[in-house]
């Protein structure tokens, strides 16, 4: 095994399926969705807490989808300019360098999460009671699903999906244009009610964790394969030609996923990289 990293044969394979999926070759893109103003505000997700922090998707004025270690999408967090880490290490930063307040944002099992296993004076600092620059270094904020919500000028509405635990995606809307992220799920039903019925849908991202031959696994833990996402993706009741931004595709499997995914049709399938940039 070559511990430098892939053969170029394993390089070019990944890249060919990446090419039939239309992702581009630069490191990063920006896509406009909508018209931009300047913003400093960001919606992150939250990771299953008693996994570990995984895949993050920073809504400011763009939508920007970061992958980093290994878990379950749970719950929301918006912040004033966060940065590219999990929730604690922006606390830390933001306390230490005398940034403002961030504002978690989430459903109140998500919440509880946050102060039961991270800011709990023991794994991490109660950043809630440590001042940053003009207030507490974080602040929690509960939004209800269903409910729409302004977060700094965005209106989300964060919708149950069916995961191991409770877990919801987001429709965030501005200026008359909205974007969905899925979270983590396996099949679920209510998420499309909600997104069959926006008109000005500009882009939906959803996961897809691993490949057909996993399908109990994905089953166990409620995530999606190939399989089971076009299942999901046949409830859409939007046009072939909308972005479907994929996600949340465990390491290990990749190669398989991509290849699986390459063999799907019918739909604009795009997979998220480092970086990727969606304005809205």
């Amino acid at each position: 095994m070559n511990s430098h990293g892939p053969s170029r044969h394993q390089a070019a394979c990944r890249q060919g399926v990446r090419d039939r999926l239309h992702v581009e070759q630069e490191r990063s893109r920006s896509v406009q969705l909508g018209p931009a103003r300047p913003a400093a505000v960001s919606l992150l997700s939250i990771q299953q807490i008693d996994d570990r922090v995984a895949d993050r998707t920073s809504i400011p004025i763009r939508i920007a989808a970061t992958q980093f270690g290994d878990g379950n999408a749970r719950g929301a967090c918006a912040g004033r300019g966060a940065g590219r880490n999990a929730p604690p290490s922006v606390a830390v930063d933001r306390c230490q360098q005398g940034g403002s307040t961030l504002d978690i944002v989430g459903i109140p099992a998500t919440i509880e999460a946050l102060r039961r296993h991270f800011f709990n004076d023991v794994i991490w600092p109660d950043f809630t009671r440590i001042d940053a620059k003009d207030g507490p270094t974080v602040r929690f904020v509960e939004v209800q699903p269903n409910r729409s919500a302004d977060v700094d000028g965005y209106e989300v509405v964060p919708v149950l999906v069916n995961h191991t635990v409770d877990t919801s995606a987001f429709i965030i809307r501005h200026h008359a244009t909205s974007i969905v992220y899925g979270g983590d799920t396996g099949p679920t039903e209510e998420l499309w009610r909600h997104v069959n019925a926006l008109g000005d849908l500009q882009a939906l991202m959803m996961e897809v964790s691993f490949p057909n031959g996993e399908a109990e696994l994905a089953r166990k833990s409620q995530h999606l394969t190939p399989e089971t996402l076009a299942g999901e993706l046949d409830k859409l009741r939007h046009p072939d030609e909308l972005p479907i931004l994929l996600y949340h595709i465990k390491p290990t499997f990749e190669a398989r996923v991509l290849k699986e995914l390459a063999e799907l049709r019918g739909r604009n399938l795009q997979i998220l990289r480092l970086d990727d940039e969606f304005l809205l």
